[in-house]
């Protein structure tokens, strides 16, 4: 009897911590900071364990139709990706990035609720630290504060020979042109934390909690327009159902932003209009416009090389991909096919799918537009479950948030 209780109290304690398993193991197939270090396979070995030795213990599990297929997709695209790899620590990396989602898709959104509770505190942990390391580089004083170097985590970044100014646990992109410093949060680019940030925004104003200022503050010091259009697609709901209510915050805000902008010196007036819309965007408008095609507007994100490949490739070689180079660029969808095959992306493309059913229609038509903006400027992070996973956390937490 004893031994009976000691084991249910054991257990009770590995679920406990199944919140904070899950949030590790996310932090890691984000390729946030957590996996940039040598020990970082340690923290990805507890992270998984943790997961799925949790999920056996715990005594309920939520199986519904629809996480069913959501697992059945998952694992299809598992099969891929592991046909694609040639070495054995490759074949443990896939399996240790896609069992621990398949075995939390049956979680009890309780559970879920718990876990995204951890998560959020994290994201907004990085975006107050971020943002004040960010505000400090621009008076000078983080020269003064200890800091380490590391290289760069992708091939994009050490092409152009990038690298980071880590202070604690807050990376700072820098690199040869960088004469205005952004907020990294805990991930590789500010683009890539104003994705995370916009995401729990939208899973936050889904499920009608209070938006923490960190995430919109340390938004902003991303300068990128991914958050804000992730918020643009969010509050088209919002707009739809209390418009009288939303169209005053939004002239008011706009005015406010106005405002604010003409206070600004010209030369930080330049800087902001450059690093908001020039950098990124007006060179992908102009060849939209003149080109009419979204290859030409896409190709403002890739390399001469990258472009080649892809054009050069027959269709058998477009349906099962492979062909990848870590000097190939191709930000968007063409990369993905170059590497994981027509056969990959309609894979992913199911599995975001199949996490919307159920939702209601304001919510799908928000996640899918994200997760469809994020395959057309970010698509690498479809190799990982990261970009579906949030898609089936904000539809769980609000298909409980409706029910409790």
């Amino acid at each position: 009897m004893e031994a009976a209780v000691a084991v249910e109290k054991d257990s009770s304690v590995i679920v406990r911590w199944a919140p904070y398993f899950a949030v590790l193991w996310l932090l890691y197939v984000m390729n946030s900071i957590f996996a940039w270090f040598s020990f970082s396979v340690i923290l990805r070995v507890i992270a998984v364990t943790g997961v799925v030795a949790a999920s056996f213990m715990m005594e309920k599990h939520e199986v519904t139709k629809e996480r069913r297929w959501i697992v059945i997709l998952t694992f299809l695209y598992f099969l891929w990706a592991f046909l694609k790899m040639d070495q054995i620590f490759a074949y443990l990396s896939v399996a240790m990035t896609f069992v621990p989602f398949m075995f939390i898709v049956f979680w009890p959104s309780e559970l879920l609720l718990r876990t995204y509770n951890v998560f959020r505190k994290v994201v907004i942990f990085f975006a107050i630290g971020s943002t004040i390391i960010t505000a400090l580089s621009y008076v000078g004083i983080t020269a003064r504060i200890p800091h380490f170097q590391m290289g760069p985590q992708s091939a994009l970044h050490d092409n152009r020979g990038d690298f980071y100014n880590v202070y604690g646990i807050f990376p700072e992109l820098n690199g040869e042109g960088f004469f205005f410093n952004r907020a990294c949060g805990m991930m590789e680019e500010p683009g890539h934390f104003s994705i995370v940030l916009g995401l729990v925004y939208l899973i936050d104003r889904y499920t009608q909690r209070k938006i923490n200022p960190a995430i919109i503050i340390g938004a902003i010091f991303t300068f990128s327009s991914t958050f804000f259009l992730i918020l643009f697609f969010t509050e088209f709901w919002n707009f739809i159902t209390h418009w009288r209510k939303t169209l005053l915050y939004f002239v008011c805000s706009v005015v406010l932003c106005i405002i604010g902008y003409k206070a600004l010196p010209q030369d930080m007036q330049d800087m902001v209009y450059y690093l908001a819309y020039e950098r990124n965007m007006e060179q992908v408008v102009e060849a939209y416009d003149s080109s009419g095609s979204l290859n030409e507007a896409l190709d403002e994100r890739a390399n001469d090389l990258g472009k080649s490949v892809y054009d050069h490739l027959s269709f058998e070689e477009r349906l099962v991909g492979g062909e990848g180079d870590r000097n190939i660029v191709l930000s968007d969808y063409r990369g993905f096919i170059v590497n994981m095959g027509y056969i990959g992306l309609f894979l992913v493309i199911f599995i975001s799918l199949a996490t919307l059913v159920g939702a209601p229609v304001l919510l799908k038509i928000s996640l899918f537009l994200s997760l469809m903006m994020i395959m057309l400027h970010r698509a690498w992070l479809f190799y990982e479950p990261f970009p579906y996973f949030m898609s089936f956390w904000a539809c769980s937490l609000f298909k409980y948030h409706i029910k409790s």
